[in-house]
């Protein structure tokens, strides 16, 4: 396979993805490109989808799978200068990334992909600025590990109750997609910290459902970065694992 990408196309994506994990699986397909990535505790998984659109050259013949750990690939994205268009090939068992005289080559690990996308279905979808959700999630921070959610009418309110200290917080929704009934849900601020990226895009989609997995979404023209987080649960004081479908949640 080989594809020519802008490199500010892609650099935030796969940033986002090894916000999670270490290693992984790129998926080169013949009308994009797709990675699905579980952390390693089983809380968090993230998406990232681009359509072959988002490159100005697209050969790929066949899917192509790729092992690669995320850390180096993104040390390596970081030597380009920003706006160069990146040159990526696959040949034998190497992953070339190259942009005029500069050429970085790693071997193609053996990571077994069984990561698939739950099937959620939420109660709750709205947008809200990215920058401001960021804001709140640091003052939670303030008062304790977890946030809860509370999601009613124009506004999303993010409390933390902390052993001495609280925290309290309101966001204005920019963007109301579909409320079925209030939504009030617990999650971990160390998760959310990783998730919640202004680079990624100035809104993010949140989808909320009660003591269920919290999706985020940034989405673009021709790609979008995916996010789903397991909720809080306070008889353990740990995060759930996220259900690997609703077939599995509703059983």
């Amino acid at each position: 396979m080989k594809a020519k990408i802008l490199l500010d196309k892609i650099i935030e994506p796969v940033n986002a993805v090894k916000s999670l994990v270490n290693e992984g699986v790129i998926n080169f397909k013949k009308d994009g490109i797709e990675i699905l990535a579980m952390d390693p505790a089983n809380v968090a998984m993230v998406i990232f989808r681009a359509d072959s659109s988002i490159a100005t050259e697209w050969d790929v013949k066949e899917d192509t799978k790729v092992g690669v750990n995320f850390l180096n690939l993104c040390s390596t994205l970081k030597r380009f200068k920003p706006g160069v268009l990146l040159e990526i090939e696959v040949i034998d068992n190497q992953l070339i990334l190259s942009s005029g005289k500069k050429v970085f080559k790693e071997v193609i690990l053996a990571i077994e992909d069984k990561t698939k996308e739950p099937e959620l279905k939420f109660e709750t979808s709205f947008k809200v600025n990215t920058k401001d959700l960021n804001e709140s999630i640091l003052d939670a921070e303030i008062a304790s590990d977890s946030v809860t959610f509370v999601a009613n009418g124009n506004i999303l309110n993010l409390k933390a109750i902390g052993d001495i200290r609280e925290a309290n917080s309101g966001i204005g929704i920019s963007t109301l997609l579909k409320i079925d009934k209030p939504v009030v849900c617990k999650f971990s601020i160390d998760y959310l910290k990783k998730m919640v990226s202004a680079k990624l895009n100035e809104e993010v989609q949140v989808e909320l459902k009660k003591d269920y997995p919290l999706r985020l979404a940034y989405s673009n023209r021709d790609a979008r970065v995916t996010y789903v987080l397991a909720p809080r649960v306070d008889s353990e004081d740990t995060p759930a694992k996220a259900p690997a479908n609703e077939e599995a949640e509703e059983a």
